[in-house]
């Protein structure tokens, strides 16, 4: 039997939108040669975390992590840089969502911060593709809570298991599963395909 969702929900970096940032730092932090290392103490450091809740001032991060990590670059340097690290959409993106949009309300969920998410706006036009937005920033709220995806179903009205939602991180996947919610770890467009194709048969 075909399996009927209602909410298709997409983290955006890494799985919709293109992500140098591992890349960037890798550049600075020549001593630490894992890109997995490096991601995993960015995605750690309170000082992001408190960023990506909208806790803390654009500056004032810039400069809490050139200090933190040693970076040998000024936090002025340090933001007009990070400012790009989402560098657009994998090619064919929008065009998938808008096939999509014809049967299903779309949505993302996403840890980001004001800076990325204006980028992903303005260059990107991703506050058009979507039917809600559910920024960290705002939300105050961070992956992979699980009241970030309480707070989905919350907003949205959907039952957790009428939500499919796609994330390049395995403990997002987890967390959002524990509340109800089908999940499925893609990275990239081709996985998103993969991964439609095989939850909705036919649909693509």
């Amino acid at each position: 039997m075909k399996v009927r969702f209602d909410l298709l929900l997409f983290d955006l970096g890494g799985v919709l939108v293109e992500n140098e940032g591992p890349a960037r730092l890798a550049s600075w932090l020549p001593n630490i040669t894992s890109d997995e290392l490096i991601l995993d103490q960015w995605l750690t450091s309170p000082v992001v975390r408190a960023f990506e809740r909208g806790r803390m001032k654009p500056l004032s991060f810039a400069d809490t992590v050139v200090k933190e990590l040693a970076l040998p670059i000024t936090s002025s340097e340090f933001l007009t840089d990070f400012a790009e690290w989402v560098t657009q959409l994998y090619p064919g993106t929008e065009n998938l969502l808008q096939q999509l949009a014809g049967s299903y309300k779309l949505g993302c969920l996403s840890n980001t911060n004001v800076l990325h998410w204006q980028r992903m706006s303005e260059v990107m036009h991703m506050d058009t593709l979507f039917d809600y937005h559910f920024v960290s920033y705002e939300m105050g709220l961070l992956k992979p809570d699980h009241e970030v995806f309480l707070h989905v179903i919350e907003q949205t009205g959907y039952a957790p298991e009428r939500i499919l939602y796609f994330d390049d991180s395995q403990c997002n996947v987890d967390s959002a599963e524990a509340v109800g919610i089908v999940a499925r770890k893609t990275l990239g467009l081709t996985e998103v395909y993969s991964a439609l194709n095989k939850d909705i048969p036919g649909l693509l």
